[in-house]
């Protein structure tokens, strides 16, 4: 799915987590980069004890989206 169309998708189960735990996965998006942020987000997600800040990744994310040309955030 295009980039617009996955933040879409993230807002619309409510962020993150909620998209994580909908099932939307790193696959599901175009852009291999934002697939690649949104599979550490996942992983972060799954394992909740790990290092590191759920928000650091998901500001990575966003920071990545707005530098494309097919972003939102």
């Amino acid at each position: 799915m295009t980039t617009i169309d996955f933040m879409d998708k993230i807002a619309w189960e409510g962020g993150p987590r909620s998209a994580v735990e909908y099932g939307l996965m790193a696959s599901d998006a175009d852009d291999p980069r934002l697939g690649e942020l949104w599979q550490a987000i996942a992983d972060h997600a799954a394992r909740r004890d790990a290092g590191g800040s759920l928000d650091e990744l998901t500001e990575d994310l966003y920071r990545y989206v707005g530098t494309t040309s097919g972003g939102h955030a």
